[in-house]
C-alpha cells in the first residue's frame, strides 16, 4: 500500500480532483497503469451481482462511520424532510425515514438506513442544506471518509475505483437525475447498474466540482 505523499499527487488526481484532495489523506496501492484501470469504465462489466457484492463494502464503511462518530439513529414515517427540521435533531440522536427502502443498491432496508444516517450526520456536521449544492458538500464529506476507509484495506485500484464509483452513483448521480426530473429514481439498482457500465467516472466527479 502506499502512502500519501507530494510524489504521488498526480496518482491521487486521478482518483479525484485538488480541491478534494487537499481535505483529506489518502493511502493508494500503486497500480502500473492507473489511468486505464482507474478511469476507463468501458473496460470492464459489472453485473447486479456486483452491485450486491460492492454494496456491502459501502454498508461496512457506514458502520464503522456511526460507530466511530457516536451516532445512533431511529427509524421512523415521521423523519425530518426539510434541513430546518433536521437542524434541531442531535447529530448523535438521528431519525431516519423507513420510506423508499426496497429499492436500492442495497439487499436490505436497514443497510439504506446506515447509508441515509451517516448522510444526514454529514449534511448536519457540513451545515449543508437539502439544496443542489449543500447535497455535494455533504456527498463530498461522506466520499471523502469512503475513501479513507477504503485506503485500510487490499483492493486493487480497480475494485477502489468502481466502489467509489458506485457510492458517487447512487448519491451524487441520483442527486443529478432529481434535479434534472424533478423525480426520484424508483430503481436505484437499475439505475445504478446503467450508470456503472455507461458513464465515465469523470463525469460524475465533475458534477461534484461544477
Amino acid at each position: 500500500m502506499q502512502t500519501f505523499t507530494t510524489t504521488n499527487v498526480k496518482v491521487l488526481n486521478e482518483l479525484l480532483p485538488e480541491s478534494m484532495i487537499n481535505n483529506v489523506k489518502f493511502s493508494l496501492i500503486a497500480c502500473s497503469n492507473r489511468r486505464t484501470a482507474l478511469f476507463y469504465s468501458n473496460k470492464y462489466r459489472v453485473t447486479s451481482t456486483d452491485i450486491s457484492t460492492m454494496s456491502l463494502v459501502l454498508d461496512r464503511f457506514h458502520i464503522n462511520f456511526l460507530n466511530e462518530n457516536s451516532i445512533n439513529y431511529t427509524v421512523s414515517d415521521n423523519a425530518p424532510e426539510t434541513f430546518k427540521e433536521l437542524r434541531k435533531l442531535n447529530p448523535h440522536e438521528l431519525v431516519i425515514s423507513n420510506i423508499g427502502c426496497d429499492k436500492t443498491i442495497y439487499d436490505s432496508a436497514t443497510a439504506n438506513q446506515r447509508f441515509r444516517a451517516v448522510h444526514d450526520y454529514c449534511h448536519l456536521s457540513t451545515n449543508s442544506n437539502f439544496s443542489e449544492a449543500g447535497e455535494k458538500v455533504a456527498i463530498k464529506k461522506q466520499f471523502g471518509s469512503l475513501v479513507k476507509y477504503l485506503s485500510n484495506y487490499d483492493y486493487s485500484p480497480l475494485e477502489h475505483m468502481k466502489i467509489c464509483k458506485l457510492f458517487l452513483i447512487d448519491s451524487a448521480l441520483q442527486v443529478r437525475e432529481y434535479y434534472a426530473t424533478k423525480k426520484f429514481v424508483e430503481d436505484q439498482k437499475a439505475f445504478a447498474l446503467w450508470h456503472m457500465n455507461n458513464t465515465p467516472y469523470q463525469e460524475i466527479i465533475q458534477y461534484l466540482e461544477d
